[in-house]
């Protein structure tokens, strides 16, 4: 019987390199084999829109549903 409500894994990390991945690369040296299953066995996006080139204010975004300069987060 099908779960009410899906499962979502929302993974955030500093400093990982998209390009960089098995997932978008087989060369990669990196290997990482539990999130290449959970991408296997999932949806992985291949674009993403980032509301700001800095971490805390792109992190405020996401959790507030707002635009940094809406919520004062500049630095």
């Amino acid at each position: 019987m099908p779960s009410p409500q899906p499962n979502i894994l929302f993974i955030m990390a500093d400093q990982m390199a998209a390009p960089l991945l098995p997932l978008h690369d087989v060369r990669s040296p990196v290997k990482m084999p539990h999130l290449a299953r959970l991408a296997a066995e999932g949806v992985v996006f291949d674009s993403a829109y980032c509301n700001s080139p800095l971490c805390a204010p792109s992190r405020f975004a996401l959790v507030s549903g707002q635009l940094p300069s809406k919520i004062g987060a500049y630095d």
